[in-house]
C-alpha cells in the first residue's frame, strides 16, 4: 500500500509535488505513483511536474491537468510561487485548479453587524480577487472550489450568493460539473439555480455538440463529522448523514444492466449509471481508511465506494497531507496547505485526469445525480 506525505524540518521537508498515472488502452487509470522528492529540500526549488506522459498509439496522452489544494486558511498568496504555469510546462493540456475547503480561517456567518463576519467576507473576496489576477491562474481553465468546516460565511450565504461573490470560480455544494475538454470551455452543470461564476457553470445541453462530448466531471461534496472543533460549517454528528451521501449511495430505481454506460461494474446499493460516472470527487473531510487507518468518515467512505472515481481529493486532516496509491483503487489525495500549526507548508498536488469522451447517457446522468442530491443538506 504505496503511501507518500511530507516530513518537516525547520521550514524543509520532503514533498510530493506530482502523481504519475499510467493509462489503458480504455483511457482509464491503470496505475499511479507519487514521486517524492528524497532530500529534505526547500519546497520552492522542486522542479515542475512533467509534460502528460506518453500513451500507447499516441504522442500524447489526452489528460486534464489538476493542480489540488485545500484549507488554505486565508494563506492562499503562499501559493503564488508554487502553482505550475501552463505557460511554461510545455504541456498542451488544459490545467484545472482544485480547491477542497477552508478558504477562511474563523467559522463566522455573514452578519452585518459583526466586525469578525464583515472581515471574513472581506477575506472571502480578496480570495476570489486571487484566483482571478494572480497570472498563473488566469492562464487555468478553470478553478472549483467548495467549502469547509471553517467557512461558515459560505454556508450561511448559500449557493447562489456564495456564487456571486466568487465570480472567478466555479462553487460546488453538493453538485458536480461537466469540464468539456475544449480549450476555453466553461464547465457545465445541471441547471440548479445555483449561478454562474468566471470558472464557469453553464445549463446543460447534452445536444449542443451532437449529443456527446469529451471532458472531466467533478463533484463536490462539503460536509464532513462534527469533532470537538468550534468550526462546525457543513458538518453533521455522527448519527446523522447529509442528504447528499444517502442520496448517491441509495438505489432509487433498478438498473437493467448489471454495467453502465462506460462498462464498469455496478453496485447494486446505487444507481448503476452513477458508478465510474465522475472522475474526480472534492470533498472536505477523510474517508474512513484512508492509508489504512480506521479514522475518517465510515460514510463518505460508502460514497466513494459507490461512485469509484478516478480520483478523491480531500483536506480537513493538516498532519496526513500526502498520496494513498492503491492497486485498482480510487488515487487518495490530502491536499491540505497548511499543517497543524496552520503554516503553509504543503505545496499543491497535481495529478493528470484521462480525457473520456461522454456520450448523452452520461450527461443524462450527471443530470440525474444533481438531482438527486439538490434536496437539503440535512434531512
Amino acid at each position: 500500500m504505496p503511501y507518500f506525505r511530507c516530513c518537516r524540518a525547520a521550514g524543509r521537508r520532503r514533498a510530493v509535488r506530482f502523481v504519475e498515472t499510467q493509462f489503458s488502452d480504455a483511457g482509464g487509470i491503470s496505475s499511479a505513483t507519487a514521486f517524492v522528492d528524497r532530500g529534505l529540500i526547500d519546497v520552492d526549488l522542486l522542479p515542475p511536474p512533467p509534460p502528460p506522459p506518453a500513451a500507447k498509439g499516441r504522442a500524447r496522452a489526452r489528460v486534464m491537468r489538476c493542480v489540488v489544494i485545500s484549507d488554505t486558511h486565508g494563506k492562499h498568496e503562499y501559493l503564488n510561487t508554487l502553482l505550475p504555469d501552463p505557460a511554461g510546462s510545455g504541456s498542451e493540456c488544459d490545467y484545472v485548479l482544485l480547491h477542497c475547503g477552508d478558504v477562511l480561517l474563523q467559522d463566522r456567518a455573514y452578519d452585518a453587524r459583526s466586525s469578525v463576519a464583515r472581515d471574513s467576507i472581506t477575506l472571502l473576496r480578496a480570495f476570489n480577487e486571487w484566483l482571478g489576477t494572480t497570472p498563473v491562474l488566469k492562464r487555468y481553465k478553470s478553478r472549483i472550489v467548495i467549502g469547509g468546516n471553517h467557512d461558515q460565511l459560505l454556508a450561511t450565504l448559500g449557493a447562489v450568493e456564495a456564487q456571486r461573490i466568487l465570480t472567478h470560480a466555479t462553487y460546488l455544494d453538493s453538485r458536480a460539473v461537466f469540464l468539456p475538454a475544449t480549450a476555453g470551455a466553461a464547465p457545465v452543470a445541471a441547471s440548479d439555480g445555483s449561478g454562474s461564476g468566471g470558472g464557469g457553470s453553464a445549463t446543460l445541453d447534452s445536444k449542443s455538440d451532437g449529443g456527446a462530448s469529451a471532458g472531466v466531471i467533478v463533484l463536490g461534496l462539503p460536509h464532513s463529522r462534527r469533532g470537538g472543533s468550534d468550526n462546525a460549517a457543513f458538518q453533521f454528528h455522527s448519527h446523522e448523514q447529509p442528504h447528499s451521501f444517502r442520496a448517491i449511495t441509495t438505489n432509487t430505481a433498478k438498473a437493467d444492466t448489471n454495467t453502465n454506460a462506460n462498462g464498469h461494474a455496478s453496485d447494486s446499493k446505487a444507481d448503476a449509471a452513477f458508478y465510474g460516472l465522475v472522475d474526480v470527487v472534492l470533498t472536505h473531510d477523510q474517508p474512513r481508511g484512508y492509508h489504512g487507518s480506521n479514522s475518517g468518515c465510515r460514510a463518505l467512505r460508502a460514497v466513494i465506494q459507490t461512485l469509484r472515481p478516478s480520483f478523491h481529493c480531500w483536506g480537513h486532516v493538516h498532519e496526513y497531507w500526502g498520496v494513498d496509491c492503491q492497486p485498482n483503487k480510487t488515487v487518495g489525495i490530502n491536499a491540505s496547505t497548511c499543517d497543524g500549526l496552520y503554516r503553509p507548508l504543503h505545496p499543491p498536488i497535481v495529478f493528470d485526469v484521462p480525457i473520456r469522451e461522454r456520450s448523452a447517457q452520461d450527461l443524462a446522468a450527471l443530470e440525474r445525480l444533481n438531482q438527486r442530491i439538490a434536496a437539503p443538506q440535512l434531512s
